[in-house]
């Protein structure tokens, strides 16, 4: 889920990164999850 305002409704979205440089690494992240709680905003 990506928030772009705070206040608005998360939008579940593809997030598309460049392949990696020299020294860096890509992982493939299989599963998450979010709480409501992470979902707060003052």
């Amino acid at each position: 889920a990506v928030a772009w305002e705070a206040g608005k409704p998360l939008v579940i979205e593809e997030v598309e990164v460049a392949p990696p440089q020299a020294m860096e690494v890509r992982i493939k992240i299989l599963f998450t999850a979010l709480c409501h709680t992470d979902v707060y905003f003052s």
